[in-house]
């Protein structure tokens, strides 16, 4: 080759190649903005040289490839971190919604107690006012109807969830179906080019599969064809090669409007693959959904419950201005039954009566009940707890649980499960039972009293029961002193009527108070004191007409701070007003602590972004300087084009001579 040809090639490749350079560069510059675009660059290689009698002789440039500036690891991180990220974010910004309604001073229900117990407390004061009495009322409903707009609330956070579910799930497929897609085209794509790496197409990729860990944590594998394998956290495949998986939506298999989501490839079986779903948004929402929205519905449940059961107990004990035992003021919460939809179709007439026996053990959690091999078993669902079993479906859980089951039907197969709900719908289905204010029972059902012609300093109290067996009382029980009731010189009282017999009483020894109890007489207890005459008595008779009578009052407005909630060893730890305390705080724990973890982890994705974008993004003047750099070398390519010119017409111009 002449050293015009081989100056004039030398020049050629070097246009060619930085051509090539220029263009890396511009495309580099005008994507500077474009989501997940990488950096390029033109690698350049010596052209391979030729040999001579003195050596061998350059050929000039020649572009090997296009590479991008990719780190795996970088990459990783940055999924990652996005994916934990998406998670907290969307945690959070639940849990502030379920921490306004529970902690908002003027719609949560903390005012409503208050306002109940308020009226209560007025009530106990001028028990026989109707206004009073009315307002009390009044108080009653509002408490009810925040109950039930609490619950309303937590429906809307649940359909929220779902809405958010079902909006992830369609981000989900479409992204798929697209790294599905652009598998299929890079390797095409490789192919075609003898193996050179198409720069935009595996961009395309990384960012669809980095905005699919927005939706949920994944895991990738590069397989040696250039396809990426794409996994759930949990391994099930979500993308391998040119398949995809398609995620649907189904109704939780206890309850239909909780949605669950299924999984399927090529049109095989859908399987539930909620559990195998953690980090993005999906995690998020799930984590928020069956972890806080669940326990705050139950804990608010918890106290409709409580205020159920332990108000009514105490409303019971007392009497109305109809002179009738109280009724229950608030109704009478029992069990909401569930059928699993996999269960035998005949199990759907199969019912569990569930009773609450003990305000202060119910906890704030569902119950499964599963049956196989002729043994029914219980199992608390908030801790998986196994509680019990026997083969015939009646339960006695009072002690730990608060309540009692009773299975009834005659159709169940083995495999069946059933829910129990006493707590989750509680605070939906609560409500007043009294429609008047005549039956707001304040007083106590029996008075106590000494008879007028007494000549010594005994005393009687008033006393209070303990249940309602043997009550309303027939007649008059009369206790009469007699220094030799129990024999010689051993004094105390014959009881006429009523349970009858003799009470043991020493005026000398006892004189600063002894209780009794009539235990067949609604439990009533009672302290006699002083030194009764021989011959007084004291009569204990049904109230009627006690409409000044605040007792049983008293006690419905001790209520508000009585310990009557979440038993321990020592009995119960807490007052209603304190369970739903209780609530507020740690709602509000939960809250700010997802606060803090997700500016943490926004923290995090920060630095994860910085370092991707230092590794792989474009760097606008390190780009104006590749400019200049590979413009001046165009044109000292060009210029070596007109060089071989000038040696090429000086050798014609001697030729010529």
């Amino acid at each position: 080759m002449s050293i015009t040809g081989n100056l004039l090639g030398t020049a050629t490749s070097g246009l060619l190649a930085y051509q090539r350079a220029l263009a890396t560069t511009s495309h580099n510059t005008v994507n500077v903005n474009t989501p997940g675009y990488t950096r390029q660059r033109a690698e350049l290689s010596a052209r391979l040289p030729l040999s001579a009698s003195n050596g061998f002789v350059g050929t000039g440039v020649e572009v090997l490839t296009v590479s991008r500036y990719f780190d795996q690891f970088v990459t990783s991180q940055l999924r990652t971190t996005t994916s934990t990220s998406s998670q907290l974010d969307a945690y959070y910004a639940f849990a502030k919604q379920i921490d306004n309604v529970v902690a908002d001073s003027q719609t949560g229900l903390m005012p409503a107690l208050q306002g109940f117990f308020n009226a209560v407390s007025d009530v106990s004061n001028n028990p026989g006012s109707v206004a009073n009495r009315q307002v009390m009322l009044s108080q009653a409903n509002a408490l009810v109807n925040r109950f039930h707009y609490m619950s309303d609330r937590m429906d809307d956070l649940q359909d929220n969830a779902n809405s958010q579910i079902t909006s992830s799930v369609a981000v989900v497929n479409s992204l798929t179906q697209s790294i599905a897609r652009l598998n299929q085209e890079i390797f095409y794509s490789e192919g075609a080019s003898g193996g050179q790496p198409p720069n935009d197409l595996l961009d395309q990729r990384d960012e669809a599969i980095r905005q699919l860990s927005e939706q949920m944590q994944v895991q990738t594998i590069q397989q040696s064809n250039g396809m990426v394998s794409v996994f759930g956290s949990n391994g099930q495949t979500l993308v391998m090669d040119d398949r995809y998986a398609t995620l649907s939506l189904l109704a939780n298999e206890y309850d239909p409007q909780n949605l669950d989501i299924g999984i399927s490839i090529d049109g095989a079986t859908v399987t539930n693959f909620t559990s195998g779903i953690s980090g993005g948004t999906l995690g998020g929402v799930l984590d928020f959904r069956d972890e806080m929205l669940a326990s705050v519905r139950n804990q608010l449940g918890q106290v409709a419950v409580g205020m159920s059961e332990v108000f009514n107990a105490q409303h019971r004990l007392g009497i109305d201005l109809n002179n009738a035992l109280g009724g229950d003021f608030f109704t009478d919460l029992g069990v909401q039954q569930s059928v699993e939809s996999r269960n035998n179709n005949a199990a759907t007439d199969y019912v569990f009566t569930g009773t609450v026996t003990d305000a202060g053990a119910i906890k704030s959690s569902d119950y499964r009940i599963s049956y196989n091999a002729g043994t029914y078993t219980v199992t608390r669902v908030s801790d998986n707890t196994v509680l019990a079993s026997n083969g015939t479906g009646t339960f006695d859980l009072t002690a730990t649980e608060g309540f009692t089951i009773a299975a009834a039907g005659t159709s169940i197969s083995d495999g069946d499960n059933f829910l129990l709900k006493f707590t989750s719908g509680a605070a939906g289905a609560i409500g007043v039972e009294i429609t008047q204010t005549s039956q707001i029972a304040a007083a106590g059902p029996l008075r106590a009293g000494a008879v007028l012609t007494n000549t010594g300093s005994g005393a009687i109290t008033q006393g209070s029961i303990a249940t309602t067996t043997g009550l309303p009382l027939a007649g008059t029980i009369t206790l009469t002193f007699d220094p030799n009731a129990l024999g010689a010189g051993v004094p105390g009282f014959v009881v006429t009527g009523g349970p009858g017999g003799t009470l043991a009483y020493n005026p000398a020894t006892e004189s600063s108070g002894k209780t009794f109890t009539f235990a067949g007489v609604g439990g009533y207890t009672f302290s006699v004191s002083g030194i009764p005459a021989t011959g007084d008595q004291f009569t204990i008779q049904a109230n009627s007409g006690g409409s000044g009578d605040n007792r049983n009052a008293l006690a419905l407005a001790n209520l508000q701070t009585k310990y009557t909630m979440l038993n321990g060893a020592a009995g119960p730890t807490a007052s209603i007003y304190g369970v739903y305390s209780q609530i507020v705080s740690d709602v509000g724990s939960r809250t700010k602590q997802a606060e803090i973890d997700s500016v943490a982890q926004n923290t995090l994705l920060t630095q994860a972004q910085d370092a991707w974008s230092n590794k792989s993004g474009v760097n606008l003047d390190e780009e104006a300087a590749n400019l200049v750099k590979y413009q001046q070398m165009y044109q000292a390519s060009s210029q070596l084009i007109v060089a071989a010119q000038t040696v090429f017409e000086s050798l014609l111009s001697a030729v010529r001579r």
